[in-house]
């Protein structure tokens, strides 16, 4: 772990966890720069695979509090390359990597709408 001088808390070569929450007041950003991938497929069956997604309301057994997402087991059927498991077993959804197959969904149903336009 090294601090810069700039403020910039740098870890290399290992995760960072916090058992509070976790406040931005920038953007929260990931790599995707087009240099570090490779075998790039546009996603198919995209609005499928959000029919098979669940959004629930829950509360976590801890603290009481009110929670909104979804469940990583649920996740691990549809599209298990957001999900990850940890050390413990316990398993983590990257929701910012669900962001991609809502854009292919989205425009699923954007063509559906033209193609219904036009027949009428």
């Amino acid at each position: 772990m090294l601090f810069r001088s700039s403020g910039q808390l740098v870890v290399t070569g290992g995760n960072v966890t916090t058992t509070g929450q976790f406040t931005a007041s920038n953007n929260v950003t990931a790599y995707s720069d087009a240099r570090l991938k490779e075998d790039v497929r546009e996603i198919q069956d995209a609005l499928l695979k959000v029919r098979r997604m669940r959004g629930v309301t829950f509360s976590y057994k801890d603290t009481g509090r009110a929670g909104a997402g979804v469940i990583a087991q649920d996740m691990r059927e549809v599209l298990p390359e957001v999900v990850y498991e940890d050390e413990d077993g316990y398993l983590h959804v990257a929701y910012g990597n669900i962001v991609s197959v809502l854009i292919e969904a989205i425009k699923e149903l954007e063509a559906r709408v033209c193609y219904l336009e036009q027949r009428r």
